[in-house]
């Protein structure tokens, strides 16, 4: 469909094109100029706007105006400039899940007699390259195998377990 507007102001007819959005599975899209009938004109920029479900993440991003365009999901915002035809926007999501977790500080740590891990911090590394720092104290993590009443030097394990996985590490600490 096209539509026409003329502005008597400005001499000049602006053909608009419509936005299709196809309904995606694990998140949501929506476009700006608000996808619908006649809404962009060619050589606009239309910023595509995604939310990705929890455990989900951006895995393609494209527009087809009869051929099939990638959208840089490399950073947001995402753009594209609008051609002088009707577009489809679809995105793909995949599941985001846990790949491993390291510790943040040096792995040979030397922490106090009888003290807790306060200020250790564990890096989840998601399977999209996505991470995230946990303090020692959150819930999701588990540290088991190492006694704070012995000195020397002992293997401490940490367990993770989130919504998107689990994953678990060891490491070596040295009680002082």
């Amino acid at each position: 469909k096209k539509q026409t507007t003329t502005y008597s102001n400005f001499a000049k007819t602006c053909t608009l094109y419509d936005i299709e959005i196809t309904i995606p599975s694990g998140g949501e899209v929506t476009t700006t100029p608000a996808a619908g009938t006649g809404v962009a004109g060619e050589g606009q920029t239309v910023t595509v706007n995604v939310t990705p479900n929890s455990c989900k993440y951006l895995s393609a991003l494209k527009y087809n105006d009869g051929s099939d365009h990638a959208i840089n999901i490399a950073a947001a915002p995402y753009t594209f400039t609008m051609p002088a035809s009707n577009v489809t926007v679809t995105a793909t999501f995949a599941d985001k899940t846990v790949s491993r977790i390291d510790p943040v500080t040096s792995t040979n740590r030397a922490l106090m007699q009888n003290t807790s891990f306060v200020g250790e911090q564990i890096r989840v590394t998601y399977n999209n390259g996505e991470t995230e720092d946990l303090a020692w104290d959150n819930a999701s993590l588990t540290f088991s195998g190492y006694n704070m009443s012995t000195l020397g030097e002992q293997k401490v394990s940490v367990a993770y377990s989130g919504s998107c996985g689990s994953a678990n590490t060891s490491y070596e600490i040295e009680i002082t």
